[in-house]
């Protein structure tokens, strides 16, 4: 007895090659065979389902050792384990005359070219992007691409996860500087479009955004297809953003971008200052008025040098130049050079460095210190560090954003510098999350977790 399950397909039952003498010996071996060449799953439910076979005592019209109506290959069909399981098969040959046969093999070549056409027809690449109109010289985005560019497979595959490369600082802007309807807003909006047939070949659509308004500006995600935003903004317990609820959100760093690096060798030489901060005071749009506190509470501390600049060293670079055209991005100016170099000296020459927040809770002197050997101190309540914790506690300071913990801090900072080995120990881990963090690794934990998707 035979059944097919309700969707099977039943073309085999109009077709020649099932045109096999029933009633005779081998019949249903033949049957289960040509099913089982064609490609369909054959299971044999025993003991699940249990069929009597009732015939009359000696009644038989063939010979059961002359008949040979069914030659050729045949099937023995085991019983699975459960009534749904397939059923494992033995092949056998029934031939008359064998004596010219030399060996009988399974050739598995149809198997393998369909194997081979399903994947060309699913393959597709590990990344797209477009590589353009990044910002600059706050690379976080353009960074990640390329490294994730070098790490990601360059053949296609037939992966189901995908790294999106794109400016989305630079569209945020344009979309918050100028509006939808703006011309260079439409054409970066739209090279973003033109990628999203391509995305929707995949489940999983993973990208970086180092723009503090990417909560704000989230259906362009959404838009997108992306489905895991690494950000540099995350807050802690934030997992999706309220408007973009199955867009999952993960931390990531800044780039570093006036980095001076430090060997391990180097971590442990004497500094002059014991903490120091060069940056300006809190803007409207500022998070805390931490920066205000820093510079009101400690500016006099002859431990620790503190500079008030006006301003974010990259707003004219940045804004005037990239955002709005107010200037030629190769006009000279637009970034403070005397300035760059004093910010650099100064942190190469910090015990500790202060890092608070600013218009977002991640501030990018806090990269900078790490990849040089200067412990930072995070004075951001609800920044959420990537990776392990515990990596974080014992390489870094953390400060609360209120003027009694600020007003403390120096002695607090004096007292952990007194202990050498408890510097040097502070620095060996932050020389771990410099290697994993810094510009060579950056991506290790997006990597990673592509990795798992890819695998």
């Amino acid at each position: 007895m035979w059944a097919f399950i309700p969707d099977a397909d039943d073309h085999m039952l109009n077709e020649e090659r099932l045109d096999v003498a029933l009633g005779v010996p081998r019949c249903d071996n033949k049957i289960a065979y040509v099913f089982a060449t064609q490609g369909y799953t054959v299971l044999n439910p025993f003991p699940f389902v249990r069929s009597v076979h009732v015939h009359e005592s000696d009644l038989r019209y063939y010979s059961k050792k002359g008949d040979v109506r069914v030659l050729g290959g045949v099937a023995y069909v085991h019983p699975g384990a459960t009534l749904t399981e397939p059923a494992e098969l033995d092949f056998d040959i029934w031939a008359i005359r064998t004596n010219q046969v030399r060996d009988v093999k399974l050739n598995r070549t149809l198997e393998r070219w369909a194997e081979e056409a399903r994947l060309a027809e699913n393959s597709r690449p590990a990344w797209v992007a477009h590589d353009a109109d990044w910002q600059y010289p706050a690379i976080t985005e353009q960074h990640a691409f390329n490294r994730m560019r070098e790490l990601l497979p360059t053949e296609y595959g037939p992966y189901d996860s995908v790294y999106l490369g794109f400016p989305f600082a630079t569209l945020i802007d344009m979309h918050a500087q100028h509006g939808a309807d703006h011309p260079r807003t439409r054409v970066l909006q739209a090279a973003l479009d033109a990628q999203v047939p391509q995305l929707r070949r995949y489940k999983q659509v993973v990208t970086v955004s180092q723009h503090i308004r990417a909560r704000q500006f989230a259906e362009l995600f959404i838009r997108a297809g992306v489905t895991d935003l690494f950000w540099s903004h995350c807050v802690t317990g934030e997992q999706f953003f309220a408007d973009a609820p199955s867009m999952r959100l993960h931390p990531f760093p800044l780039y570093p971008v006036q980095q001076v690096p430090r060997g391990a060798e180097d971590f442990a030489r004497p500094r002059r200052w014991l903490f120091s901060f060069v940056g300006a005071r809190a803007q409207k749009n500022y998070l805390t008025r931490a920066r205000d506190m820093i510079i009101d509470l400690l500016a006099d501390d002859p431990r620790g040098m503190v500079i008030d600049r006006d301003g974010w060293h990259y707003q004219k670079i940045v804004y005037d130049a990239q955002v709005l055209e107010k200037a030629a991005p190769g006009v000279e100016g637009l970034i403070d050079d005397t300035h760059s170099k004093a910010f650099r000296e100064i942190m190469d020459d910090s015990v500790f460095t202060l890092c608070p927040s600013g218009s977002g809770p991640n501030s990018i002197r806090l990269w900078e210190a790490m990849v040089n050997g200067s412990i930072p101190v995070i004075l951001s309540d609800s920044w959420a560090a990537p990776g392990d914790a515990a990596l974080w506690e014992a390489a870094t300071v953390r400060c609360a954003e209120t003027a009694e913990a600020i007003a403390a801090l120096p002695k607090r900072l004096e007292r952990i510098a007194e202990s050498q080995e408890r510097l040097q120990a502070m620095r060996e881990v932050l020389m771990k999350l410099s290697e994993r963090y810094g510009p060579k690794g950056f991506v290790i934990d997006l990597a990673h977790y592509l990795d798992d998707q890819l695998a």
